[in-house]
């Protein structure tokens, strides 16, 4: 177990360096206009305790003139372990008050899998983040919602000074968990002995830790685009985008649930956004509902029903015939062939809206496995392939 307080904040602000690529994870509560205080400082801390153990900054985001709350990164892998222990973590988590939230759920076997706060999570990874000093942090005192560090602070002088004695009589900084802010560096992140000198235990702690209320604001891009795309994850839902689903695809931890939620058109991004959904085994049985976006490519949630009848269909590529060539040639004939899949899998997506056809699978690049609702469109997609790549 970790105490409140510790540990918390010590990962080093995320700043890109040219060709680089950051992480971002965007976290927004659902179902709750505001939470209260006591339920927004357990949430804090318990979302900044597993950042810690995935190495992650807890960061401004500014953007649209307002601040929200995000972490940020070096590793895609790490941002997505972090986005799926959030959601398990915040169930385990002994919530005084569940009225403020929507209701627990469980499954048929009556596990848990809704409790407490519903969080949509978004992970994105982009090289175009700016990366800068939040100057609208009061370095010289602590955040509001530190209670208990106003309250440290306010005792008088004789109780600071024998404080200090005693603890400096055994060596050592007892730290408690109700008078240590998470946040707080410094003298206050480990076990060590301190001398106060001349300075007051307000002066000390304050010269201690005046960097530790410095904290970093990210822009840019790539946090436009997180902010945009998160607005469309449901609580609960882990999303991740397509570049980090790229990074992370061949290392999810075992039994990782993914769905595709397809190609969707997002109002204010140019480009068209494949997402995809991960969930972590216990609570891959949570049901969400389509994405409210313009879907130009369907994903999981949009395939055919199994109830009613359906054409499968097998497309295969063949490999590159590199026996009928010299050796010397294999090379070339292999980029050839690799441009040669790519051009057949863009015709395959086309086709396939055009007649009512799903992507079940890719498991290879070029050979699709794809459902039909009638054997005609089945069929027209067949002969409108073949005679398409001959042009």
């Amino acid at each position: 177990k970790t105490d409140n307080g510790v540990g918390l904040y010590v990962t080093p602000a995320p700043k890109l360096e040219e060709g680089e690529h950051m992480s971002i994870v965007l976290l927004q509560v659902r179902g709750v206009n505001k939470l209260s205080d006591q339920m927004d400082d357990i949430f804090s801390t318990t979302v900044a305790k597993v950042a810690q153990f995935y190495s992650g900054y807890n960061g401004e985001v500014f953007r649209g003139g307002r601040y929200t709350r995000g972490y940020f990164f070096r590793s895609p892998q790490e941002a997505v372990c972090f986005g799926m222990v959030v959601q398990v973590a915040l169930m385990a988590v002994p919530w005084p008050d569940l009225s403020e939230f929507p209701p627990t759920e469980r499954n048929i076997q009556g596990n848990l899998i809704y409790k407490g706060p519903r969080v949509a999570i978004l992970v994105h990874k982009s090289e175009t983040i700016v990366v800068g000093l939040n100057t609208n942090v009061n370095s010289e005192s602590p955040p509001k919602s530190h209670k208990s560090l106003k309250s440290l602070l306010g005792r008088s002088a004789s109780d600071k000074v024998s404080a200090a004695g005693s603890e400096q009589k055994s060596g050592n900084t007892t730290r408690d968990s109700d008078q240590t802010p998470p946040g707080v560096s410094g003298t206050f992140t480990t076990r060590r002995s301190f001398k106060f000198k001349s300075l007051t235990m307000k002066k000390a702690m304050l010269a201690q830790n005046r960097k530790s209320f410095e904290t970093h604001a990210y822009s840019g891009e790539g946090v436009t685009q997180a902010s945009t795309l998160v607005k469309f994850v449901f609580g609960g839902q882990v999303v991740i985008t397509e570049a980090v689903w790229r990074e992370v695809q061949e290392r999810l931890p075992r039994l990782t649930q993914v769905v595709s939620l397809g190609l969707i058109q997002v109002p204010g991004i140019e480009e068209p956004q494949h997402l995809m959904e991960i969930s972590a085994p216990g609570i891959s049985e949570r049901v969400f509902l389509d994405l409210e976006a313009n879907i130009l490519e369907p994903g999981y949630r949009q395939s055919p029903s199994i109830d009613s009848h359906l054409v499968i269909m097998f497309a295969k590529a063949e490999p590159c015939p590199l026996e009928m060539y010299p050796k010397e040639n294999h090379v070339e004939l292999e980029a050839l062939h690799r441009e040669a899949i790519v051009l057949w899998a863009d015709l395959v997506r086309d086709l396939l809206k055009q007649f009512d056809g799903y992507e079940c699978k890719e498991p290879d690049p070029g050979n699709f496995t794809l459902a039909f609702m009638t054997l005609e469109d089945a069929m027209a997609f067949c002969t409108t392939a073949q005679e398409r790549m001959t042009k």
